[in-house]
């Protein structure tokens, strides 16, 4: 979140220099080349990924469910973050506080607060698109231990982002003392919010996606199937990486007053934490893509049916043309009995699908 600094140099600087080192407002150092990178990347790869997704569902599904609106609610406050970043390295957000004026410093603070409140409501609805994702998998009947715990979980995270949401709106007052300092008011302690933040986002990633991996583990299935599906979650484990980083950096706020600087560094492993877990929550949906661009069977096709249908009905032989649709009915549930309604079926484990078929 946003912090106040004391603005104390003689040549409009927003931070007093070190000794020895002259303000530099034309071309300074700046960290905006790895934010521009980062945040291409990211935006353009989640795109294209949860665009697949919707298809999918979309098109070869045709049903789309609770994780796939969260996914997408979670990408639209992701885009705003950046956008709000940008607006922040507009105001050369990145470079050391020394060579930025205070008027950009105040830009600065200003879309950082904003920035801050995008950040939340992102990480929120990814993190709800995953763990819905993880019970419709693991838990599509019983209501175990880890259902319970993963639902607690739940309720948590949307209880804890809805907060810290909240909190950039009311945390000075007046709020104009977020960008202005020295403005007469009061603030809270920022930057103490701000690591409890990053420390809650740590430990439910680590919760979150180390919770399905002891569950694959346990499940009676070759050690081939079980390294695939980990792999999915292999992303998750990015995520964390990254926002362990992001945790380093907002501590690293408290000690160092070079706000322009750290704060931008932070962003950066922010958007890459995000990016990750659109792409960890949306890789569950791509293998019923592939096996649909795949197939070869005519019979798997609605117009070949259809063809089929009129060809029979135009030659009378009624008989002919009810064992042929029986028979393309038939050859589907065996090819997959799952594809009407699992979208994920290529990746669930065959204890968990005799789970489905058998409910206790």
């Amino acid at each position: 979140m946003s912090q106040t600094y004391t603005i104390v140099s003689p040549s409009d600087a927003a931070l007093k220099p070190p000794p020895d080192v002259i303000p530099d407002f034309q071309d300074p150092f700046t960290v905006r080349p790895y934010w521009i990178m980062t945040a291409s990347v990211g935006l353009v790869t989640t795109g294209i990924i949860l665009a697949l997704r919707l298809y999918t569902k979309i098109a070869v599904v045709k049903k789309c469910r609770w994780e796939d609106y969260m996914c997408c609610l979670g990408f639209i406050f992701f885009a705003s973050f950046i956008a709000q970043v940008f607006e922040v390295v507009d105001a050369k957000g990145g470079a050391h506080q020394w060579n930025v004026t205070n008027r950009e410093m105040e830009q600065q603070l200003f879309f950082a607060n904003i920035e801050d409140m995008m950040y939340s409501p992102a990480v929120g609805f990814i993190k709800i698109s995953i763990i819905l994702l993880v019970l419709r998998i693991f838990c599509p009947v019983k209501r175990d231990p880890f259902y319970w715990a993963l639902q607690s979980l739940n309720v948590l995270n949307t209880i804890f982002y809805t907060v810290y949401f909240i909190i950039p709106f009311v945390v000075c007052q007046p709020r104009k003392k977020i960008w202005q300092p020295q403005t007469p008011g009061k603030c809270l302690k920022v930057f103490d919010l701000y690591i409890a933040s990053a420390v809650f986002n740590v430990c439910s990633d680590l919760v979150m996606y180390s919770a399905p991996l002891w569950k694959i583990w346990h499940l009676q299935m070759s050690k081939g199937q079980k390294l695939g599906i980990i792999s999915i979650f292999a992303t998750g484990g990015f995520a964390v990486g990254f926002a362990i980083l992001r945790l380093i950096w907002a501590i690293l706020l408290v000690f160092n007053a070079d706000f322009s600087y750290v704060k931008m560094q932070a962003n950066v492993f922010g958007a890459a934490e995000l990016a990750c877990g659109i792409i960890c929550s949306c890789l569950f949906v791509l293998p019923r893509l592939y096996r649909h661009l795949t197939a070869s069977p005519p019979y798997n096709s609605e117009e070949y049916r259809l063809r089929r249908y009129k060809k029979l009905a135009s030659s009378g032989r009624r008989e002919l043309e009810q064992s042929a649709l029986g028979d393309v009915h038939r050859k589907e549930e065996e090819r997959n009995p799952w594809d009407k309604d699992i979208e994920t079926a290529a990746v669930l484990p065959v204890p968990l699908r005799r789970e489905r078929e058998n409910p206790r």
